[in-house]
């Protein structure tokens, strides 16, 4: 499952240093970003940027592409490569980007928000005024050793103007969306400061969620002693179709030891299930409540819960027009019953897993 985290904030309030230390205690990749900036503007040579020519710049843009300028008003642009992001994704449990623009922050979510297993985690990094003058003064002094006074103090001059841009694109987004998951006030020593990193990492890596697998809770009807072995029959196939592309699959009454109320075990198991299977199936009242909750539940364009019924049910009216899957069934044969849930969830997993 990896996770996408997106950090912005003031220049010089230790956006590098966060992935740097990130780079050392976590297991962790970092993209770097093309960018028309000329190397020599301030004269520091930024690890987050691939300095290119506006023609080759050009060349490598696709449509999917993330590109925004910054300050907004110059002609200076920066393009994160969904591609490369893509392939980071795929092979890292945590990829860090910086992003100097809210507007593609929410961009990125957006993008990424249909997939079940991406966390994309966005981070506002800010500091005292002062500190980051301090901090632009050491840096500029490091790149260019001799320059003079002037120099530096009309670049730190430009760089806090520039601060006061990123501060109100940063406060507008707050009045508009919830674009920041997380703020740093990075005003700390640097152990507490990476105390705050840590936590906030540890959240979402790898090493501290057990390793979780796609899972389905089953909502279907509890059987009478005369449908017992029938019902059996259709749940384990059920179960079988999940297995075969990859989830987990559980029924309320698989639990023997719950301690909690009926009604509070199954709002969690359909709380915490990737996706649920409804079984409308003799029209039972509790499968329509229980549907009612998984529908509940949607998020962003995740499906959660999907309609399946034995061929022939008639669904009442509230859930008639919901688009679902009728199987079918012989003695001892109820291979078709796996094949639908199949069918299901590998369309699921194609257009909603990572």
């Amino acid at each position: 499952m990896p996770n996408l985290f997106l950090i912005d904030g003031v220049p010089g309030s230790g956006k590098s240093e966060l992935i740097n230390h990130c780079s050392r205690a976590w297991k962790t990749v970092f993209i770097k970003k093309y960018t028309t900036k000329k190397v020599d503007t301030d004269g520091l040579v930024r690890g987050d940027l691939v300095y290119v020519g506006d023609n080759e710049f050009e060349e490598k843009i696709t449509r999917d592409d993330f590109v925004y300028s910054y300050p907004k008003r110059s002609a200076v642009r920066y393009m994160i490569s969904k591609s490369e992001l893509d392939a980071a994704l795929r092979a890292n449990d945590n990829v860090f980007v910086v992003v100097r623009s809210s507007e593609v922050i929410k961009k990125i979510k957006k993008t990424y928000a249909r997939f079940v297993n991406v966390n994309v985690v966005s981070i506002f990094v800010y500091c005292d005024n002062e500190k980051l003058k301090s901090r632009m003064r050491t840096q500029l002094r490091e790149a260019k050793p001799d320059i003079d006074e002037d120099e530096l103090e009309e670049k730190v001059s430009s760089r806090a103007d520039r601060n006061a841009e990123c501060v109100e694109s940063y406060i507008e987004s707050l009045r508009q969306d919830d674009v920041y998951d997380f703020v740093i006030i990075n005003d700390l020593q640097q152990e507490r400061y990476y105390d705050c990193i840590d936590q906030i990492v540890s959240k979402y890596d790898e090493r501290e969620r057990a390793s979780k697998k796609m899972t389905v809770f089953v909502i279907m009807p509890m059987p009478s002693k005369h449908e017992a072995a029938h019902f059996y029959n259709v749940k384990e196939a059920i179960y079988e179709g999940a297995r075969q592309v990859g989830f987990d699959a559980l029924r309320a009454d698989d639990d023997f030891l719950q301690q909690k109320p009926i009604f509070s075990k199954i709002k969690e198991y359909i709380d915490e299930a990737t996706v649920c299977i409804v079984d409308l199936t003799n029209n039972r009242p509790n499968c329509y409540f229980e549907a009612g909750l998984a529908y509940e539940k949607k998020t962003a364009n995740i499906p959660t819960a999907f309609l399946i019924a034995e061929q022939g049910t008639a669904v009442e009216f509230d859930l008639n027009g919901n688009d679902r899957k009728e199987y079918t069934y012989t003695f001892n044969d109820y291979s078709n019953v796996t094949n639908v849930v199949k069918s299901i969830l590998l369309s699921f997993k194609e257009e909603h897993v990572f």
